[in-house]
């Protein structure tokens, strides 16, 4: 299975967890223990890829606004957080969710990469990476 098929399957299996929480007025889905993670949490979404896709190909890496404000992901909310898998592949489902932005970002597209994530040495690990 080559890596785009394998990311393309994980989003399908993190799709189907995905569900509306009426009484709360957001949408959820089940981390891989079976709990209840925000969908508007970018670092969560990331953190369940990571686990899918295995968190040694994985990064979770992140910034904040104010340090790194030539990004349009997160800007809003004052940062993000995002997964890289095999140094290769942005993967962020929270963009794709919440801004409409690309799902997958090869990191050779620079002009893609530097739209929505700014300059790449304003990156710092983050979510489970974070040390």
């Amino acid at each position: 299975m080559t890596l785009m098929q394998e990311i393309r399957k994980a989003i399908a299996k993190f799709r189907k967890t995905l569900y509306y929480d009426e009484e709360q007025g957001a949408t959820f889905f089940k981390d891989h223990k079976g709990e209840e993670a925000p969908l508007g949490t970018c670092t969560c979404s990331a953190g369940w890829m990571a686990e899918e896709l295995g968190l040694d190909r994985c990064l979770i890496l992140g910034y904040l606004s104010k340090n790194n404000p030539k990004a349009r992901a997160g800007r809003d909310e004052g940062g993000h957080d995002f997964l890289v898998v095999d140094s290769k592949v942005i993967v962020d489902v929270w963009l794709s969710e919440w801004w409409r932005g690309p799902l997958i970002t090869q990191m050779s597209d620079w002009k893609a990469v530097r739209k929505w994530y700014g300059e790449p040495s304003k990156w710092e690990k983050a979510g489970i990476y974070a040390e």
